[in-house]
């Protein structure tokens, strides 16, 4: 009998380490645990979830994690620190490590601060499309505006 990378598992990807697997776990097992104070990972949208279980993130990508998490509620500061994160297991380098946020570019630094600050002028919220956990469905700057009785029409 072969080991995990045998023909046994050929459906698995010829380029997909077991890190990567192992990586993706862990993280999904700290969106997903108690500790984690917020919407579990399963609620989220798969879209979503793809994209913060990837290791490196995109602009277009960061932008729609950070504001469906802070569209959510969540406190920016926050959503900047679960959009960089990339592994949740010490790393092989540094044991003392909890989590593995960097390295991140400097383009990608002042990214996020861009994007806290439009947070906190709650421009990013009014302005932005996100999928909202509360409601089941995707908010657009339009339906930002709405009531909740109106919004409840607008769901049926």
């Amino acid at each position: 009998m072969e080991g995990l990378d045998g023909p046994p598992f050929s459906n698995i990807p010829a380029g997909y380490k077991k890190t990567d697997r192992r990586r993706e776990a862990a993280l999904w097992n700290h969106f997903n645990s108690s500790k984690f104070d917020w919407y579990p990972i399963r609620e989220w949208p798969k879209y979503i979830q793809e994209m913060a279980l990837k290791e490196h993130k995109n602009n277009r990508e960061r932008y729609k994690l950070f504001l469906f998490f802070v569209g959510n509620g969540m406190n920016p500061y926050t959503a900047t620190i679960n959009c960089m994160l990339r592994d949740v297991r010490p790393s092989e380098y540094d044991r003392g490590r909890k989590y593995d946020v960097y390295p991140y570019d400097h383009k990608a630094m002042e990214h996020f601060a861009q994007l806290q600050r439009e947070a906190e002028t709650g421009r990013l919220q009014r302005e932005g499309k996100y999928y909202d956990l509360n409601l089941k469905m995707v908010m657009t700057p339009e339906m930002n505006e709405m009531s909740e009785p109106t919004l409840k029409k607008h769901r049926k």
